[in-house]
């Protein structure tokens, strides 16, 4: 009876330190989960600094930037908007390799990164992959069929409301004003070849 109690103990001592050793070494390999989080210097976010971390590496990524927003996307990419005044905002990217960012967002496939943006000096709509794709033109805003657009100096107001991504990965470039559909195009996986 006593020497089957000790084999018993001895089995729980073992499966114990393999269990242990299971824990412990999937915590070493673990990958590091990125963050991102702002500190502002006040409670109106007037100036706020932004920070991202991944395990024990902390760096600032944004200095004074005013009333962000912060979205997390996935585990390792973050999109943060920020006000630059009224309509002005600025949107930042943040994956766990670097940044990116656009003034005139419009819309974010978020399975494969593709940035919808326009350019109003240029009157250009684009599309590019984000952290480095090449600008494509999308549509010529000067084109008649655009005349109907109220903004005529940021254009993408007028399309970031309802424009969207469907499961196909086809964009519905929508431009609305107050609620009228003034544009409705589909543009079928526009960084598909990029």
């Amino acid at each position: 009876m006593i020497k089957s109690i000790q084999v018993s103990h001895h089995k729980f001592i073992f499966i114990s330190i393999f269990f242990l050793m299971l824990v412990f070494s999937s915590g070493i390999y673990a990958k590091d989960s990125l963050n991102v989080m702002s500190k502002c210097d006040d409670e109106y976010e007037m100036s706020c600094d932004i920070y991202s971390s991944a395990g024990n590496n902390v760096k600032k990524v944004l200095e004074k930037v005013k009333s962000p927003v912060i979205n997390k996307v996935n585990d390792n990419f973050f999109h943060i908007k920020t006000s630059c005044g009224s309509p002005c905002q600025i949107h930042f990217f943040i994956n766990e390799y670097g940044g990116d960012f656009t003034d005139e967002y419009i819309v974010l496939n978020k399975k494969n990164y593709c940035l919808i943006e326009s350019d109003s000096e240029k009157k250009f709509i684009y599309a590019r992959i984000l952290f480095g794709g090449k600008k494509e033109v999308l549509i010529n805003l000067r084109d008649k069929e655009y005349n109907v657009l109220p903004s005529k100096l940021n254009y993408y107001s007028d399309f970031n409301e309802m424009s969207f991504f469907d499961e196909n990965n086809n964009l519905h470039l929508i431009a609305n004003d107050y609620g009228k559909i003034l544009v409705n195009k589909v543009v079928k996986n526009p960084c598909k070849s990029k």
